[in-house]
């Protein structure tokens, strides 16, 4: 009886002592089953990874936006030739209209010259009208006896000379030195009678239009009869081109 008992209690302290050694190995387990790695080779590569990735995204954005740029410079670029290209046209139309002058504001291109006294001239010699009557676009130079065509047109020309008694007046009209018509003036004894020639003619802006003796008289006789019966030379625009 006292030997039964007895080996039931060691086997109940083995028994305990067993649950007790199972207790720590399943303690010690789950401990070995939560421990962490010593080397987190996992997060690092995640953190790699996450870099690059990163990376990759700022890059897409740097291109991005250097797309974006470029883009935006060549639309800058084009917008700024374009205003380049309006604001030259409306220069050359504010110079053209500058140079022809408003139709209101336009003064008309004509005059009318004559001779102040009675003049002797060689050959080949310009006449000097230098009496101005009138002289709308002041073109004509009473000085030199020149007139400077200011716009291209169809333009005419007449002039009128008186000569003496038995005397010569041999003209013509040149355009830059061009001979566009010529007039013969003389008359007989005791008289004083009056040349007059007209001409229809194109002349271009800046050409000089004169009036002078030709080369087959010497003395060219204009006279001043009556002294308000004198020489003149007129001009006017008909028609700009």
């Amino acid at each position: 009886m006292i030997n039964g008992t007895l080996k039931r209690v060691v086997q109940d302290k083995n028994l305990t002592c067993s649950h007790r050694r199972l207790n720590e190995i399943r303690q010690n387990n789950d401990f070995e089953c939560h421990k962490e790695p010593t080397h987190a080779v996992a997060p690092v590569k995640f953190r790699e990874d996450r870099r690059i990735r990163n990376k990759i995204t700022i890059n897409k954005r740097i291109y991005s936006k250097s797309i974006q740029n470029s883009t935006n410079e060549e639309q800058d670029f084009t917008f700024l030739r374009n205003e380049v290209k309006f604001l030259k046209e409306r220069l050359d139309n504010v110079t053209e209209i500058v140079e022809k002058g408003t139709k209101t504001g336009q003064k008309s291109v004509l005059y009318f010259v004559r001779l102040s006294s009675e003049t002797t001239l060689n050959k080949n010699s310009i006449v000097k009208f230098d009496n101005v009557i009138t002289d709308e676009a002041g073109n004509f130079n009473p000085g030199d006896g020149i007139f400077v065509s200011p716009v291209t047109g169809i333009y005419l020309f007449s002039w009128t000379v008186f000569t003496a008694s038995s005397k010569i007046v041999d003209t013509e009209l040149r355009v830059d030195n061009v001979i566009i018509d010529t007039m013969y003036a003389y008359i007989g004894i005791g008289s004083h009678v009056p040349a007059t020639k007209i001409v229809l003619c194109q002349v271009k802006k800046g050409n000089h239009v004169w009036i002078q003796t030709t080369a087959h008289t010497t003395e060219n006789v204009f006279a001043n009869p009556t002294g308000s019966s004198k020489s003149s030379f007129t001009g006017m625009l008909v028609h700009e081109n």
